[in-house]
């Protein structure tokens, strides 16, 4: 039978090392590479990066699985937290899931904060930008709650009699950290939170997305922006759409996972369902490598790095070869010259 446990912590610390390197990649060009038409654009780049980075150590700690016995939505960690009694392995993935959800707030107040800069030419200080972060997540710290207070596995719950059903279908020792029958109205409430929160968030994203290609458009026509200025703009655009995909991506896996435990009832799901949460925590590492792709600047960097490497090889292998051919002359030219003399 496959490990399900072993399956999860093979792809969070794949994730992590590769999220973390190419986030600390990017870090590196967004301070040391940037050229000066995205440097104003420097803040919500980072912004990114650091989301990303706290989500891979936090997704490492907690390590989240999701399964469906009997019509409950059972969630228990399989990462150092699970050894962590209640509530402290709860509060560990509420972190977790502030990360997540976080993205999804900032993707909107990046587009929000480019508007504002960009078509209403507005100075954002650095502290009001904080505000801006602070104002944000407050939306999310509502939807925690309302998690917590739903699923928290409370001892009225058959707590017992699930542990010991998981136990039987995957083999496995858990300790469930979060449990919630599906076909309930406080699980329907919060999935209404929920997707009247990313509705907002996908909104805001989508009318800035639509003014400020615009504006771009109208700027390169009567020359308001430079050709180059236009091209990085755009490429912001690009990077900064793409970006807010995934998560919307992410978001819909969650939410069709807990509309399938209504759609069952009774019935266990527990061999497909733990398999869910696998490809989300990918977005932490394709976030960087988007941005590293669709950024002309950034993208230089690391193709002029692959080059100078391969043009220094060819230029040892070319120094390798003639060196011996050199000696051979020398040593044939002393020969003639003794010929000569004798």
């Amino acid at each position: 039978m496959l490990d399900i446990g072993k399956v999860h912590e093979v792809n969070c610390w794949l994730c992590a090392i590769l999220g973390i390197f190419f986030n600390s990649l990017l870090i590196w060009m967004i301070v040391y590479r940037s050229v000066a038409e995205i440097r104003p654009y420097s803040r919500i780049l980072l912004q990114t990066c650091v989301i990303d980075i706290y989500t891979v150590v936090t997704m490492i700690v907690v390590q989240p699985v999701f399964v469906i016995v009997s019509g409950w939505n059972v969630l228990y960690e399989n990462g150092s937290a699970r050894f962590l009694p209640l509530p402290y392995n709860v509060i560990l993935f509420l972190l977790w899931h502030f990360g997540y959800y976080f993205s999804i707030v900032s993707n909107a107040l990046q587009f929000l904060y480019r508007y504002l800069i960009l078509c209403r030419e507005m100075k954002i200080s650095a502290l009001r930008y904080l505000l801006m972060l602070l104002t944000a997540s407050i939306p999310v710290f509502v939807y925690l709650w309302i998690l917590y207070n739903v699923t928290y596995p409370d001892p009225s719950r058959p707590i017992a009699s699930l542990t010991a059903q998981i136990f039987s279908d995957i083999n496995e020792s858990v300790e469930i950290m979060m449990l919630a029958y599906s076909n309930t109205l406080s699980v329907y409430l919060f999935c209404l939170y929920t997707g009247t929160f990313n509705v907002a968030c996908y909104a805001v994203i989508i009318i800035c997305g639509i003014k400020i290609r615009k504006f771009i458009v109208r700027a390169a026509q009567e020359q308001q922006l430079s050709s180059r200025a236009v091209m990085y703009n755009r490429q912001i655009s690009v990077t900064l759409a793409l970006q807010a995909i995934l998560p919307c991506v992410g978001s819909s896996i969650s939410m069709m996972a807990v509309l399938a435990s209504a759609m069952v009832g009774k019935a266990s799901s527990v061999y497909i369902m733990p398999f869910v949460i696998l490809p989300i925590h990918w977005i932490t590492v394709l976030n960087p490598v988007i941005t590293i792709i669709t950024m002309g600047s950034y993208r230089r960097v690391v193709f002029r790095s692959k080059r100078i490497a391969t043009t220094k090889v060819n230029i040892a292998t070319v120094r390798s070869a003639t060196v011996p051919l050199q000696q051979s002359e020398r040593n044939h030219c002393s020969d003639i010259n003794i010929r000569q003399n004798g």
